[in-house]
């Protein structure tokens, strides 16, 4: 069986944005530049964890001046580690694949939830389906 959590509130998306920094990978599909606004320090911590920890990034953003914005001070940080691809339609919210995990995070305000799935098929089913979204992606930083 899938471990499956749903966490809630500020305190349960920092728990797993912490646990993110210890990822081999991140498969990010997200607004980066709402997870800027919300959580500051989280996404400053997990930058700078890819740095020391070279965990290869990338990143699939909607392509909207904020979202761009935040891309590129992500990767003025991530140098090399980090590429980002721009998505064709809307991204709302912060969706990630790392190590066994798919955490699929809600960042509104009203309501703050992540739900967080450890299983090894289907974050690997997932990784192809974001391999496919990556590919069918227009370039961004690379």
């Amino acid at each position: 069986r899938p471990a499956v959590h749903i966490y809630e509130g500020e305190k349960g998306l920092n728990q797993v944005y912490e646990e993110i920094k210890g990822a081999k990978e991140l498969l990010f599909w997200s607004d980066l530049s709402a997870a800027e606004k919300l959580f500051p320090e989280a996404v400053r911590r997990i930058n700078h964890a890819t740095v020391e920890n070279k965990i290869y990034t990338r990143d699939l953003i909607p392509d909207t001046p904020d979202a761009r914005a935040s891309s590129k001070r992500w990767a003025a940080t991530a140098g090399e580690l980090y590429r980002s691809r721009l998505a064709v339609g809307p991204i709302f919210n912060d969706s990630v694949v790392y190590n066994n995990v798919v955490a699929f995070f809600r960042l509104q305000h009203q309501n703050l939830f992540v739900v967080r799935i450890e299983d090894p098929t289907i974050a690997a089913s997932m990784k192809t389906l974001y391999d496919m979204a990556w590919s069918a992606a227009k370039p961004f930083i690379g």
